[in-house]
């Protein structure tokens, strides 16, 4: 049995444009779904489209055989836009939904959507506990005894070889319990609060690698870029907290004592800790990762200067193993010898320290400016 409800409002900043998508196959098409003019991404509203399409019906076939007959060395000359004027004989206003900026030479390549309900973006609830779940394991790993335990077993399993017992540890339910019992039950977000699409705008991303390479930065090895829609630094929205008091301890003194502001300082340890660890890697990368660098510091200054009531955590895409799993209890001094840690990379397939060796980063003339996905909360009232 439970006892009481504790709701609490939390504020939520963003800090560093944050992506979160709505599913693999969630992209908006060149073809069909935008049009780009200057610096700006019109969305075409599709219901509007499809109507005035059905008023027409040849001119769907005949939209099909030109997406698939115009391309020229695998590039398509198709233009959505000169197939409204020209063959709907409408204005892209007729069928226009939205405007969103976009940064660069997008050219005809599909759009990753921001997660929407009713066409309006918002930061799912999950997605919020999930990186406040990662930061309690964490917590628990570094400072609790049975948390210890787990790093001792790991490196016992490491330094004995002994990959099979490595991969049966399960420190996430030995610290939260089993599907069924887990203590996380007792903690609800909700969903933000509705975002208008004016806080979106679409992004250049793509994964670079922070390793010095020889030759021009334009061929340092990257990956192809994946245009998304993002929320932009500044963004406000709000959330809610909730936490049930549970009529037996849970093992979290924040939970048993309904302390959002318990919380928030565990959030804050995991963000100082991951924020720290970037600085030191990016100490190596090449200069054109100096905008990557003074975020970094800035950022570090801003998790140190957090009041009780505040904490920056990492959301959405974009974040490196580190972030988003017990990669920072690992890697931590405690753990022991870099060398043990690269050999746990090894045993598990994960690749060599130091890792990762690259970082997804929000592109602007081919240098990397941003990372991704940094969100500051703060309780209201």
């Amino acid at each position: 049995m439970t006892d009481k409800l504790l709701n609490k409002t939390i504020k939520l900043t963003v800090l560093s444009p944050l992506f979160i998508g709505a599913g693999k196959e969630a992209v908006r098409s060149p073809y069909t779904d935008f049009v780009r003019k200057d610096n700006q991404i019109i969305i075409i509203d599709q219901p509007k489209f499809q109507a005035a399409l059905a008023e027409n019906l040849p001119l769907v076939d005949e939209l099909v055989q030109e997406i698939k007959n115009r391309f020229d060395n695998n590039r398509s000359l198709f233009s959505l836009s000169d197939f409204i004027t020209n063959r709907l004989k409408l204005t892209i206003s007729d069928v226009e939904q939205c405007r969103l900026p976009v940064e660069g030479d997008i050219q005809t390549v599909p759009i990753r959507r921001f997660i929407t309900s009713a066409g309006r973006a918002y930061i799912p609830g999950s997605t919020i506990k999930g990186a406040i779940r990662t930061a309690a394991l964490l917590d628990w790993l570094l400072k609790k005894n049975a948390g210890k335990k787990q790093l001792a077993e790991i490196r016992m399993f490491l330094e004995k070889k002994e990959l099979n017992a490595l991969k049966r540890l399960d420190p996430a339910k030995e610290c939260f319990g089993s599907i069924s019992c887990d203590v996380f039950k007792y903690l609800r977000v909700s969903d933000s609060a509705i975002i208008d699409n004016t806080a979106l705008s679409v992004r250049e991303i793509k994964r670079v690698s922070i390793k010095e390479q020889r030759g021009n930065v334009q061929r340092r090895r990257s990956d192809i870029p994946m245009w998304s829609e993002a929320l932009n630094s500044g963004t406000e929205t709000i959330c809610t907290v909730s936490m049930l008091k549970s009529a037996s301890l849970t093992g979290f003194p924040f939970l048993d004592e309904q302390s959002v502001f318990g919380l928030l300082k565990i959030v804050n340890a995991q963000s100082r800790d991951s924020c720290e660890r970037e600085i030191q890697a990016l100490e190596v990368a090449p200069k054109d990762f100096d905008a990557f660098r003074r975020f970094y510091a800035n950022l570090l200054e801003s998790i140190t200067q957090c009041g009780s009531n505040e904490s920056i955590v990492r959301l959405g895409g974009g974040k490196t193993w580190f972030d988003n799993s017990i990669g920072l209890a690992i890697d931590h001094n405690d753990f022991g010898k870099e060398a043990l840690f690269e050999e746990y990379l090894n045993l598990l397939d994960l690749g060599h320290s130091p890792f990762p060796s690259t970082r997804t980063a929000v592109m602007n003339n081919g240098q990397p400016t941003l990372p991704l996905g940094w969100v500051k909360l703060s309780v209201e009232g």
